[in-house]
Order: C-alpha cells, then structure tokens, then sequence
C-alpha cells in the first residue's frame, strides 16, 4: 500500500510541476516560459520624401502597438530619417502583425524643408508584401505631405 501512496504521489507532483511550468528540480536553471512565441531581432527600413521626391531629412518613423481596450499606443522603437531621408527601426521582440503601425511624423518643425503631415501605416501591410525570414521589413518610399 505504501509503495502505490508513494507512486501517486511521484505523478501528481510531477503533473502539477509540469503544468506551473517546472519540469524538476535540482542545481540546473529552471526557466518558466508563458505562451508561444519566440521573440526576434528586426528590421524596418525605408526612405521619407516630399511630393517633388526629394528626401527628406529628420522625419521620425516609429514602429507603435495600438492597445485598442484601453485606448493607447506604446512606442517599441524609433528612427530618425538621415539626409538621404532612409530610416532604419531595429529591435527585438515578439513581433506579430495585429495592432501594429508605423507612424511617420514631422518632429523638427521647418527646420528640414517645411511642416510636414502625419502618416500612419498598417505593418500588417508591410509584412504581407515582404517576403520577412530574416524578419527585415522594407517600407519602400512614402512621400509626405505639407
């Protein structure tokens, strides 16, 4: 009788562990992992230009999560565009595709060839029209507006 008491208690202590994420114990790293998903290194790049399709230096792009139940939006990562008007978003994270955007903004005023409008892109667009195994993104050319 004792040996089954013995045996039932091995499984279900092993099931609970199992099920909270623990596989055993001992001197070895124990690390708890919640949910799927990987998290990756990415890219995001592209060029800002004006309607006459000259570049446009330090336009700020920003790769944004929109948290649609409570109405707000986190910044993950930002570029600023150089003079050739390219940025570069790079970071690392659990990228999925919902409630994403590029948001491309005018931060310096007239100081780089006029006051420029806003733009926000879906990267659910983006990454549909990029082939991302290397999880690189191209943008391509958006032209702003005055």
């Amino acid at each position: 009788m004792e040996r089954r008491t013995t045996k039932w208690c091995s499984v279900f202590l092993t099931a609970v562990l199992t099920m909270t994420g623990l596989s055993g114990c001992g001197d070895d790293e124990v690390r708890i992992v919640y949910g799927p998903g990987q998290t990756h290194n990415y890219s995001i790049s592209g060029t800002v230009v004006d309607e006459a399709g000259t570049p446009i230096e330090g336009i700020k792009a920003s790769l944004v999560n929109f948290d649609n139940t409570a109405s707000l939006i986190y910044e993950w990562s930002s570029s600023i565009t150089n003079a050739d008007g390219n940025f570069k978003i790079t970071g690392s994270g659990k990228l999925t595709y919902e409630n994403k955007f590029i948001i491309i903004e005018d931060i310096d005023g007239y100081e780089h060839g006029g006051e420029f409008k806003s733009d926000t892109i879906s990267f659910k667009k983006i990454a549909e029209n990029n082939a991302h195994t290397d999880y690189h993104y191209t943008v391509g050319t958006i032209t702003m507006k005055k």
